[in-house]
């Protein structure tokens, strides 16, 4: 009750999408309710980095998966 009105209001969110091409997907490293995780590479930044696949859901799911992480 004491939280802002956009700690929980997901649709007034702007998410960046970055290009999908900047990334290779190695191996699977676990998995959740809504998502895949991956092992990946970051081909702008030469790193190692962590894919998150979500399942097909409701926009608002997305959206909240994002705004937690």
């Amino acid at each position: 009750m004491q939280r802002p009105k956009d700690y929980s209001y997901y649709e007034a969110m702007h998410v960046g999408w970055g290009e999908i091409e900047n990334y290779e997907v190695y191996h699977k490293i676990g998995r959740g309710k809504y998502s895949e995780v991956f092992l990946g590479y970051c081909k702008t930044n030469n790193s190692k980095c962590v894919v998150k696949v979500l399942k097909p859901v409701k926009t608002e799911k997305i959206y909240r998966e994002i705004k937690i992480l």
